[in-house]
């Protein structure tokens, strides 16, 4: 498969997964604790959010070949569901909130 511009969702979706990752790594590892932890969780969740886009509209116009936006998943998703998991451990005991 020889990509060109009429791929542009395959590659946005793999783009979008590399800037999330990136935002997520320079603000836990690289910038001091001063950092605002609410507007890393509103880019976090933003960016993954475009990702599932993306990679829907991927898989929707290109079928199997679109799947290829699945391998950045974990760089995609992994704030938000780490997030996700935290709200829910905070609702079921409240001690085991940081």
């Amino acid at each position: 498969m020889r990509l060109s511009f009429r791929h542009w969702p395959i590659l946005a979706a793999l783009a979008a997964a590399l800037v999330s990752f990136i935002v997520q790594y320079v603000t836990i590892f690289h910038i001091d604790h001063d950092f605002p932890r609410g507007v890393k969780a509103y880019a976090a969740v933003v960016l993954g959010l475009l990702w599932i886009v993306l990679t829907a509209l991927s898989v929707q116009r290109y079928g199997r070949k679109g799947l290829w936006p699945l391998l950045a998943a974990p760089f995609a998703l992994f704030t938000p569901l780490l997030m996700m998991l935290l709200t829910v451990s905070c609702a079921l005991n409240s001690a085991s909130c940081p």
